[in-house]
């Protein structure tokens, strides 16, 4: 466990091009709605209201779990200039859907492009764009 710790934040410190810089931005973003959502939820429980609300909030950490594991996924593959394998382009698709899904609800919440919706359309096009990039790559 340790050694694993050791090597993830070895890895997140280290950024050696622009495509791992995004990939790191995109996961230290997600990872951060990850924590604010762990508070949340254990703010509810520790309130005694185990309410629907614990639910929803339980849900959304999974998901912000899952998304953070795939970016930072893409991010070790930047490193290593990997992204042309066929599961990191699939990996980079779902992610940029995800993104542009959760960029469209903000938009929808708020009424208007804030600046974190605007954040997130950005992760998802650069994601999109490295997936078509490695399609072309791959077939080149």
């Amino acid at each position: 466990l340790q050694n694993g710790i050791k090597s993830t934040l070895k890895c997140m410190t280290k950024i050696p091009n622009l495509k791992s810089a995004g990939y790191w931005a995109a996961t230290v973003t997600t990872c951060g709605f990850q924590v604010a959502n762990l508070v949340e939820s254990m703010n509810i429980m520790l309130s005694g209201s185990f309410s629907f609300m614990l639910g929803i909030r339980l849900c959304r950490l999974a998901k912000f779990m899952l998304l953070t594991t795939i970016l930072f996924t893409l991010k070790d593959a930047a490193d290593r200039d990997r992204l042309e394998g066929t599961t990191f382009i699939e990996l980079n698709f779902l992610s940029s859907v995800s993104l542009a899904t959760w960029a469209a609800f903000v938009f929808k919440e708020a009424g208007t492009l804030t600046p974190f919706g605007a954040g997130l359309s950005i992760f998802s096009l650069f994601s999109a764009f490295n997936g078509v990039a490695s399609v072309m790559k791959k077939k080149s």
